[in-house]
């Protein structure tokens, strides 16, 4: 059961003094867009804001930095509101932002922007749209997306690149007629990436599979750590596998794991089990012996 906030509490007959609140969580709280906004418009000190588990909200801006009472906002987490449509961000100081938005999002102005979490739909132009906002949040370090999928999802084209970007997450759930290989665009978009984690569930298997031709992507230079969770030693596996090897000239470690951290993904623990012994077959005779292997 959710509690309502009382939005009487923000109108002028009541004499409160917010002034001095530099963190504000609502948890559990339905929250109007109106009281977001307020209480970003009356806390010229707030710093960290957090909105989970609110029905209420829809199209909440978070916006400010300039006149005489600027943003100093630095964290942002607006998650699991089922009511979100779109959110428009735009605040200099932020370093942290986790949102996660079904339908639109709207990110500017976040020059010290580090880490960010986001869903973000899973066709070239939304990509596109997002990288480009990205590209100009020149100190960010970390990116975390979780890909939502469309009826049909076509092939990602060359992207904007975060030339300062060292961690890369990708959640993300394939069906049959997908490559894994398609997610090398947002690697190639990445210069300077250290570490690239993609935990992937697949939907269905009906059609066969059709090798792909990945000759032609620029090798990474800098990569050093690969996490692949959602490995089941399926062709569609061992041809990502085959990539990074190939493509990561530095790999220094590839992390194996037989299943997704979002429970819909995981499988029966036989399954697991399964997987895992046929995994290290696999991988035991494909895997250099310079790059360290591990099996979660």
């Amino acid at each position: 059961m959710y509690y309502r906030f009382p939005d009487e509490l923000l109108s002028r007959t009541f004499i409160i003094n917010f002034k001095s609140l530099r963190e504000l969580i609502f948890s559990h709280v339905d929250v109007s867009d109106g009281a977001i906004e307020f209480f970003l418009r009356n806390c010229p000190l707030l710093e960290k804001l957090i909105v989970c588990h609110s029905t209420e909200l829809s199209n909440p801006r978070v916006c400010g930095g300039g006149g005489s009472s600027p943003l100093v906002l630095k964290h942002l987490e607006i998650v699991f509101c089922s009511g979100l449509k779109s959110l428009k961000v735009s605040a200099p100081s932020l370093t942290y932002v986790r949102a996660a938005t079904y339908e639109e999002l709207f990110i500017e102005n976040m020059p010290k922007l580090v880490e960010l979490h986001v869903n973000c739909i899973d066709n070239d132009v939304a990509l596109r749209r997002l990288f480009t906002a990205l590209s100009c949040c020149p100190q960010l370090e970390t990116l975390s997306l979780m890909l939502l999928s469309q009826e049909e999802t076509n092939e990602i084209c060359k992207l904007p690149q975060l030339p300062k970007l060292k961690k890369l997450e990708i959640q993300y759930v394939a069906r049959d007629f997908e490559t894994l290989i398609r997610l090398a665009r947002m690697i190639s978009a990445c210069p300077v990436l250290e570490e690239f984690v993609v935990e992937c569930g697949w939907a269905y298997f009906r059609k066969k599979h059709t090798k792909v031709d990945y000759a032609a992507i620029t090798p990474h230079h800098y990569l050093k750590v690969v996490k692949f969770c959602g490995y089941y030693g399926r062709p569609r596996d061992l041809e990502f596998v085959d990539y990074i090897l190939e493509k990561c000239v530095v790999l220094e470690k590839l992390i194996i794991g037989p299943t997704c951290a979002l429970e819909i993904f995981k499988g029966p623990l036989d399954v697991e089990q399964t997987a895992i012994k046929k995994g290290k077959r696999q991988l035991e005779a494909l895997v250099p012996r310079h790059i360290e292997l591990v099996y979660l």
